[in-house]
């Protein structure tokens, strides 16, 4: 990262401090700066999101940069598997008999 990421940074450590209830300071700012300078900002805000869906506590730096050497492979064919599961799940509501989606969500919001 560098100084032009700065601000996305602050941004996403503020979320995963908040998401873990945590006081997010200017020294934990500068010292998950310094730990993870090496990373892009991309990979810090993927491994950001990953610890809040993923952990129960707010995730040390050294943890997160873990988190962000997941291969991008695999985080590309994850996102590609989403997708297809979205696609399929979509087409398979597309292809519910008009009137059964409407009243199976009737029945379970009932």
């Amino acid at each position: 990262m560098d100084q032009s990421d700065r601000s996305k940074f602050a941004i996403t450590m503020g979320m995963l401090a908040s998401t873990f209830r945590i006081d997010c300071d200017e020294a934990m700012l500068e010292g998950y700066w310094i730990a993870l300078e090496f990373i892009t900002i991309d990979d810090f805000v993927f491994a950001a999101r990953e610890a809040m869906q993923k952990h129960e506590w707010m995730p040390s730096a050294a943890t997160l940069r873990t988190i962000s050497l997941k291969p991008a492979t695999e985080r590309r064919l994850e996102r590609e598997w989403e997708e297809l599961r979205l696609r399929h799940e979509q087409e398979r509501l597309d292809a519910t008999p008009p009137g059964l989606l409407d009243d199976y969500l009737r029945r379970t919001r009932a």
